[in-house]
């Protein structure tokens, strides 16, 4: 029995879509392996300093992107793929450069961070939170460049 032509984009977006959910879902297990060995290693409060922390890096990330991942996701499919390497180079040249941008304000203020939360071992979490925010948020765009182009092993892992 043939297949409607009708049923192919169905099929092959039911196989992407259980392809991500499938490496989400093992990402947070992943996550939660990561939280109750953190928790029994380092305690509550240093798991507790190091969500503060990467708090911090998730937000300085968002504004590092500006919003370009998204352009991204709704442009990469409308244009030839030359076309595509510029606007990829350019977002990823203009995030990972304001990322470092804040990375070194993050790194002038992390003392006073740390004061703030009268935390003073946080001054040392936010120095690897900074060190870490120009390829965390590198990888965020690139995997927002696979998604558009519908690579979703790629996009999936780096979720």
């Amino acid at each position: 029995m043939a297949t409607t032509p009708s049923a192919h984009p169905w099929s092959s977006l039911l196989r992407s879509s259980a392809l991500v959910l499938a490496l989400k879902v093992a990402g947070a297990l992943g996550g939660y392996a990561f939280v109750w060995v953190a928790v029994r290693q380092f305690g509550a409060e240093g798991y507790g300093r190091f969500e503060l922390a990467f708090t911090f890096l998730s937000l300085l990330s968002v504004v590092a992107k500006w919003g370009f991942d998204g352009v991204l996701l709704r442009e990469l499919p409308r244009y030839a793929p030359e076309a595509n390497k510029v606007l990829t180079r350019g977002i990823l040249l203009f995030s990972g450069s304001f990322a470092a941008l804040l990375m070194l304000v993050l790194f002038s203020i992390r003392n006073g961070i740390a004061e703030i939360f009268h935390e003073p071992r946080l001054s040392e979490d936010l120095t690897w939170i900074a060190l870490t925010l120009v390829p965390w948020t590198l990888f965020q765009v690139w995997a927002e460049h696979l998604r558009a182009r519908q690579l979703w092993v790629g996009y999936g892992l780096l979720q």
